[in-house]
């Protein structure tokens, strides 16, 4: 699978996407009180937009899995991993030195709105420990949806030391049962020995809670690198003698399967396969479909500054969180929060830029 930047733009579109809906519709009791909406369609028990708010999760793994396949191509022609990090606290501090300071001058003193009560009270108490701990990434009290900063980071590092140590290839198979055996480690062994008498001191230990028992979201950056260090596996190539339009049906039922497997069956188990998968389906959907590759690309283009900004509006900043949910009705609720934070997206990159300029 070779993936180009139009390509990576247009994923990170729908990853944004994925991220705003699963924060609109897959918490219901972080929504504002009064303000619910009426389900679009409801199957059985579980309403089509509570659906797609569970499935909106698997942002996380496309995030990494694209994070993954970038470090690789980085790294490959020359690239330095302190500046990759630099760039990526810039992104983080242009929205931090901006939402942070609004958080305390206006929304310090807000009423319960929600039954995540704790989600009122953020910006009610300054603490200037807090403050640099989360300036720095090591927390992320001030806004829980950044707590993937801190886990990007340190898989970062993580798939740095991939690359370095597998630098010879050793076979595309073999590096992904590497990463399955990895999988198991940390969702299951890592853990578990800290339940055996002598290691369980391990739990207090900054190293190992960061590097032994990270997110399991690491799986899908590792399977990045090996996508990309294994250009000449052609996955595409699996569907380029069959009709344009039987390819399209075959995508459409492929993004159904993969929402059902990872909604329904498995969860985040298969992730490392699904996004994969789910990326190739998309791809080819979109193929040809030139205004709707565009919209993507554009707001993938934003999509760093879109994810560090839309959980304000929806979650903390109680004024504005009324006017997300307004309308009461999901597909506009959706639309308000897309584009007040591309918006914003925007404001934020024109104004560092015309700053770095001064």
């Amino acid at each position: 699978m070779i993936l180009t930047k139009k390509d990576t733009k247009i994923i990170k579109g729908i990853a944004i996407l994925l991220m705003m809906a699963h924060h609109l519709f897959a918490f219901p009791k972080r929504m504002v009180t009064g303000f619910e909406f009426q389900p679009f369609l409801q199957v059985g028990e579980i309403s089509i937009e509570r659906s797609i708010g569970i499935f909106g999760k698997i942002c996380v793994s496309l995030y990494m899995f694209l994070g993954g396949y970038g470090i690789y191509r980085y790294v490959q022609s020359g690239g330095v991993l302190c500046k990759r990090v630099i760039k990526m606290y810039q992104s983080y501090w242009k929205v931090f030195f901006v939402f942070i300071p609004v958080g305390f001058l206006f929304f310090s003193n807000q009423p319960v709105y929600c039954e995540e009560s704790v989600l009122c009270n953020v910006f009610s108490k300054f603490n200037l420990n807090e403050f640099f701990c989360n300036l720095i990434g090591w927390k992320c009290t001030y806004n829980r949806e950044w707590w993937f900063f801190k886990t990007y980071l340190c898989t970062m590092f993580l798939g740095y030391v991939w690359i370095e140590r597998l630098k010879e290839k050793r076979g595309f198979f073999s590096e992904v049962f590497l990463v399955i055996l990895l999988e198991i480690l940390i969702r299951s062994i890592f853990p578990a020995i800290r339940n055996i008498e002598i290691f369980k001191s391990l739990g207090s230990d900054v190293l190992y809670s960061n590097f032994f028992t990270i997110d399991i979201y690491c799986i899908p950056f590792f399977m990045g690198i090996i996508f990309a260090k294994y250009e000449e596996i052609q996955i595409v190539g699996l569907l380029k003698d069959i009709p344009k339009w039987k390819r399209k049906i075959i995508s459409i039922f492929g993004i159904v399967l993969v929402i059902y497997i990872r909604n329904f069956i498995f969860g985040g188990w298969l992730d490392l396969f699904c996004v994969p998968c789910f990326i190739l389906f998309v791809l080819e959907l979109l193929d040809s479909h030139i205004i709707l590759c565009n919209i993507l690309e554009f707001l993938g283009e934003y999509s760093t500054n879109m994810w560090l900004i839309h959980s304000f509006y929806c979650y903390y900043f109680y004024e504005v969180a009324k006017v997300i949910y307004g309308a009461k009705n999901s597909l506009i609720d959706m639309l308000v929060l897309t584009g007040l934070s591309l918006i914003s997206a925007i404001v934020i990159e024109k104004m560092w830029s015309q700053f770095h300029s001064l």
